[in-house]
């Protein structure tokens, strides 16, 4: 049965077979009050003992039996405990697995960032580092759409022409030429870059321009041609690179 003290409404929990049936004396864990509890839910006031038995008992526990009674009457009044609301007690239970879960699924977010963090690197070690030089590297990076970092590593160009020609009342330019792979994996091409330079070999024009196809495989070439409308007069010169970032 619940209990409550008749002094400060502490709720206590006690076995209704320990009581007996005249009652037993219980004493509040939190104020110490001493009183006569019946199995019926009845209660009444107990005097409270002579000062030096009262300074001798300990405090917050439950109150010694009388001399003469039974060891049942002794649990009882040990079993009568504070206990707090069945249902404070309940959403305190309840709240406890939310907050572990909320904890565990911080925890798998911040191991999931980690876990592509380093994918991302291992990418682009694969792409750009020494390993993507690897001719079956290079192979499985093309097959998964991977292909490495333009550079031109390995890359150059043969039979670079141009041509002037007039489009009505334009003048216009074209350049043509081959992209050769001379390196042992597959190459990405850059972006590629004309430039026009005048007898003092300083730049009157520049554009940029893409290759035929995106890659070139060992030992193979991709052909390019670019026409550029309204070259400069004073032009002598023809020059072609690859657009890289930084050049």
């Amino acid at each position: 049965m619940i209990a409550s003290c008749p002094s400060c409404a502490t709720r206590f929990e006690v076995a209704d077979a320990k009581l007996g049936p005249g009652g037993r004396k219980v004493k509040c864990s939190k104020c110490g009050h001493v009183w006569l509890q019946r199995a019926d839910g009845t209660t009444a006031d107990i005097p409270p003992p002579p000062s030096l038995v009262e300074s001798a008992a300990p405090q917050l526990q439950a109150a010694a039996p009388a001399a003469g009674e039974s060891q049942a009457a002794a649990e009882a009044e040990q079993a009568a405990t504070a206990i707090p609301e069945r249902g404070a007690r309940r959403r305190a239970a309840d709240l406890l697995p939310a907050r572990r879960s909320g904890k565990r699924v911080v925890a798998m977010l911040l191991a999931l960032i980690a876990v592509l963090a380093l994918a991302g690197l291992g990418v682009a070690a694969l792409r750009g580092g020494e390993l993507s030089k690897n001719p079956l590297v290079a192979s499985i990076l093309g097959t998964l759409g991977m292909h490495q970092a333009p550079t031109a590593e390995g890359l150059g160009f043969e039979n670079v022409t141009t041509q002037r020609r007039a489009d009505g009342a334009v003048q216009v330019l074209i350049v043509a030429g081959d992209v050769v792979n001379n390196a042992a994996a597959v190459r990405a091409i850059p972006p590629l870059r004309g430039a026009l330079l005048g007898s003092d070999s300083k730049e009157l024009q520049n554009w940029t321009f893409t290759a035929s196809a995106e890659r070139v495989e060992p030992g193979q070439r991709v052909r390019f041609e670019t026409t550029l409308r309204s070259p400069a007069s004073d032009a002598t010169e023809v020059k072609v690179t690859f657009a890289l970032a930084g050049s």
